[in-house]
């Protein structure tokens, strides 16, 4: 893998076109049958410093624009231990996953929420700061604001106990907030009780609870209650 190969200027990239060559020779020395070369980089459109690439360069390249998607980041977000707070979040504000502008120095991007699930626990005027500095201070200020929320729901203890009469939010932020803590506390024991509140909520929210509950517990998927909600949701994909 030849990462960054776009920041490299344009006499290197042309040093470097023996190996993307079918031939693959480096020097004179060719590389095995089995070698695949992946070059990784920004656009030039991205203006993250890349260099034009020479054109006979380019000619030997198989160009994939790669695009990122809230799905794919949430799925590798749950294994990776990001706060469900923090998911729940960009679930309610899908377009801030992603909203680059070169001309901006702080920007929400994938890269920069990770570094903000990965903060310690802080102060809010010093955990506002800090995010600040790593998605702008718009995204941040929002983002403080929904973890406020989260940080101030119902005890899903409370809810357990009485799922079928506990209260029921209508606000969208606060549904968000609570799917996600519902589904990161979700077990064996007390599926059945998380899927019953749930069910009172629209589907899209039984939805993302039962896929980030069977995302962090895999065994769920084959207890009775996924299997009823299955067969009750049948055009459904998790």
């Amino acid at each position: 893998v030849i990462d960054e190969y776009p920041q490299a200027n344009q006499s290197m990239q042309s040093a470097l076109g023996g190996i993307l060559e079918l031939d693959k020779f480096v020097s004179s020395l060719k590389l095995g049958p089995n070698v695949r070369v992946l070059a990784t980089g920004n656009r030039m459109q991205d203006k993250a410093g890349t260099t034009k690439q020479p054109s006979q360069i380019a000619n030997r390249m198989l160009h994939i624009d790669i695009e990122t998607s809230l799905d794919g980041w949430t799925d590798w977000a749950l294994d990776a231990g990001i706060p469900i707070w923090l998911i729940s979040f960009l679930r309610f504000r899908p377009a801030l996953l992603n909203d680059f502008d070169p001309a901006r120095r702080e920007n929400p991007t994938e890269r920069t929420w990770e570094m903000v699930g990965l903060l310690p626990k802080l102060p809010d005027l010093f955990a506002f700061t800090a995010m600040k500095g790593l998605v702008g201070e718009g995204a941040a200020a929002e983002a403080v604001g929904f973890k406020k929320i989260a940080d101030t729901l119902p005890s899903v203890d409370a809810i357990l106990i009485n799922p079928k009469g506990a209260e029921v939010p209508t606000d969208p932020a606060t549904r968000y907030a609570l799917t996600g803590a519902l589904a990161s506390r979700a077990d064996k024991d007390n599926f059945d009780g998380v899927m019953s509140y749930v069910g009172r909520l629209p589907p899209s929210f039984q939805t993302l609870t039962v896929k980030d509950a069977i995302r962090l517990n895999p065994h769920l998927a084959s207890t009775k209650t996924a299997i009823r909600w299955f067969a009750d949701n049948t055009g459904v994909t998790i």
